[in-house]
């Protein structure tokens, strides 16, 4: 039983890449907003994933900031 998301009802928050398992990732950054996935096996058990929103990153490209940085 996962007793630390639950506290959150579930919500694991916003989250990158390399932040989860593998399969778990796969499912999540396959998804559009409002989808649930069909069941995912990780190590941690099984799990049924929505993605809620999407939040993109307003970090620059680093050949954007190539320059700068000399």
């Amino acid at each position: 039983v996962d007793t630390v998301s639950a506290q959150e009802g579930g919500d694991l928050g916003f989250a990158g890449r390399g932040v989860y398992d593998e399969a778990f990732e796969d499912a999540l950054f396959g998804l559009e907003e409002g989808e649930v996935s069909g069941p995912v096996e990780t190590s941690f058990g099984l799990h049924l994933i929505k993605l809620e929103e999407v939040r993109r990153s307003d970090v620059p490209a680093f050949d954007e900031l190539r320059e700068d940085l000399r």
